[in-house]
């Protein structure tokens, strides 16, 4: 659980912290692919699990790595980013039987509390993506600040980084609203994340805090 949560954040802070160039966008593929690989991992609890895990976190790196190479292609990039909440989608659920199913809270438990919100808002920023990538006028945003003449992959990863802004600001509901959903997909993805985001805050820190009372009691009554 250790280094899926610091692939996590490495995922979300580095790229951010490079200039927009190669060198960026070779960090972002390799960071993803260390990501995909601690999911696989992790999602792998049986053989069939972990069969299941490496094919989707396999084939999400794949298209992640074809979006650079033919960044101009629709279908490759809804391939790519449907394959990654699928990859995420897996990981929360496996991630949330560890905390669910508890019965002490341990670093690991809050490890994998923690890596499941990142994991929530990383899904719905490609939620976001594709939404954006289907229909250009779902969202409306500040002017792109990479020049019309940079290369399509730099474009699509600036929009990536703005997506990924727009989700945690979403999920957090800060709403500072630089960007805002126009279409109604789009509208409907982010007062559902904003609803999701409030419940899992609520729900999770009840829980452990019920967990660690109940854990309390059993060592005063032992």
């Amino acid at each position: 659980m250790t280094v899926l949560l610091f692939a996590l954040v490495a995922l979300l802070v580095v790229p951010a912290i490079l200039p927009l160039g190669r060198a960026s966008q070779m960090m972002v593929e390799l960071l993803f692919t260390v990501t995909a690989v601690a999911a696989a991992l992790e999602i792998g609890t049986s053989k069939a699990f972990l069969v299941l895990g490496a094919s989707v976190a396999a084939a999400a790196v794949v298209a992640h790595v074809a979006t650079w190479i033919w960044p101009g292609s629709r279908a490759g990039l809804v391939a790519a980013q449907f394959l990654v909440v699928v990859l995420f989608s897996l990981l929360i659920w496996r991630v949330g039987q560890d905390v669910v199913h508890a019965r002490v809270v341990t670093a690991d438990v809050l490890r994998g509390a923690v890596a499941i919100y990142l994991l929530l808002g990383l899904s719905w920023s490609f939620l976001y993506r594709m939404t954006d990538t289907l229909d250009p006028h779902a969202f409306s945003m500040p002017a792109v600040t990479v020049s019309v003449d940079a290369p399509t992959a730099g474009r699509n990863l600036r929009r990536n980084e703005t997506f990924l802004y727009f989700s945690f600001v979403t999920l957090t509901t800060l709403g500072y609203g630089d960007v805002t959903p126009r279409s109604r997909p789009a509208r409907t993805l982010a007062w559902l994340e904003a609803m999701v985001g409030q419940l899992y805050i609520a729900v999770t820190v009840a829980g452990l805090v019920a967990l660690r009372i109940s854990h309390r009691r059993d060592e005063e009554d032992d």
